[in-house]
């Protein structure tokens, strides 16, 4: 029975293949799943103050008085010059990272300690700067990590 039933199963299974046109999308393609659009509430609140704004520029703007008034815009920050922690971290970490290639090791004590030197740099690009010495270390095998956790 098991024989007969695997070999109806083959037959039907080769003759659906061989009915099959090459390049046909509906013989090779797997069927896409179908995703419903999932609703999404907006959570999103306006304070009294933004609402008056608000509705002060669009009654400007329906009455056509497109010289009205908007609240400025906002100073861009200035960039400050890094304070002396965020120096000493930054030299810190050259100097962590310099005497791990000189060993040639980056061990789990490396590690922690390089987690706090960077927490401390002020810049994104001297933290940046700071991974990217590692990484670059180790890629050109001056490095070698001790465990997977790099940083």
């Amino acid at each position: 029975m098991r024989r007969a039933l695997g070999a109806a199963l083959g037959l039907a299974l080769g003759f659906a293949l061989a009915r099959a046109v090459p390049g046909d999308a509906r013989a090779t393609a797997p069927a896409r799943p179908q995703v419903a659009a999932a609703a999404v509430p907006c959570v999103a609140r306006l304070g009294r103050e933004d609402l008056d704004a608000l509705k002060a520029a669009v009654g400007s703007a329906r009455a056509g008085d497109a010289t009205a008034p908007l609240a400025p815009a906002p100073e861009p920050p200035v960039p400050q010059a890094p304070g002396s922690q965020a120096l000493a971290a930054s030299q810190r970490a050259d100097e962590l990272v310099d005497q791990a290639i000189a060993a040639g090791v980056w061990s789990d004590d490396d590690v922690t300690r390089f987690r706090a030197l960077v927490r401390d740099l002020s810049a994104a690009e001297d933290r940046e700067r700071a991974v990217s010495t590692v990484v670059t270390a180790i890629n050109a095998q001056r490095l070698r990590p001790d465990s997977p956790i790099l940083f």
